[in-house]
């Protein structure tokens, strides 16, 4: 996905952001009904708002804590019904800002 993102505060300070990304998902479904299995494999084009805090702990480095949701614009399940997926994300990581 392509992103964009936007950081408020001044760096080397706990830096809320926001962000957006949009490109695609790929999208793979099973279906099982005791031995029988349907299967559907696909491409969707969808967005992700993100908001988070990056927060100094050294000279260089951080912690990055986020939240994502996750909606593919366009979707079908393994029948053809058309549906939405969307889901929640929420991540904590390390970052490193020379």
């Amino acid at each position: 996905m392509a992103n964009i993102f936007y950081y408020f505060g001044e760096r080397k300070s706990i830096r809320p952001y926001v962000g957006l990304n949009a490109g695609g998902y790929v999208m793979n479904q099973r279906f099982e009904i005791g031995v029988f299995a349907w299967e559907d494999d696909s491409w969707e084009w969808g967005i992700a708002p993100e908001a988070g805090v990056v927060i100094p702990v050294e000279k260089d480095f951080g912690i990055i804590l986020n939240g994502k949701y996750n909606y593919a614009l366009t979707g079908e399940d393994v029948f053809g019904t058309t549906i939405n997926h969307t889901y929640w994300q929420i991540n904590a990581g390390f970052v490193w800002e020379p």
